[in-house]
């Protein structure tokens, strides 16, 4: 089994392919723009103030870095998984009993009319 490989990428509205490779600053280390994360939020429709979009970059590089240092793990010989943890069944079995009846349901209730809870109006 080939080792897995985390791949952040997604394609511009003008069809131009966003991935690791030109998001990659001088220093080597994967890292967003404070006019890439402005461009997101434009297209998500966000409003963020330049403070607000310089934390983001930063915020998303740190992200974009820490999973750059997950592909260097060997993960050759790690099964894929859909979960954490293990999953099992906590439901009881499905066992049929007697319903409440009508006079204990309505023994508690604030207010109740011809055997129904009576509630405000909510729909004028």
């Amino acid at each position: 089994m080939s080792p897995k490989k985390i791949i952040l990428a997604f394609q511009s509205p003008a069809g131009r392919i966003v991935n690791e490779s030109n998001l990659m600053k001088g220093r080597g280390e994967m890292s967003l723009t404070k006019e890439q994360v402005e461009r997101v939020a434009r297209l998500a429709r966000l409003e963020l103030s330049d403070e607000m979009a310089e934390k983001m970059a930063d915020q998303l590089s740190r992200v974009l870095e820490y999973i750059a240092k997950l592909n260097e793990l060997d993960t050759a010989d790690v099964e894929p998984i859909s979960h954490p943890g293990a999953l099992t069944n906590v439901f009881r079995e499905d066992v049929r009993t007697d319903s409440l009846d009508r006079e204990a349901s309505l023994k508690n209730a604030p207010d109740k009319s011809e055997g129904f809870f009576r509630v405000p109006r909510v729909i004028e």
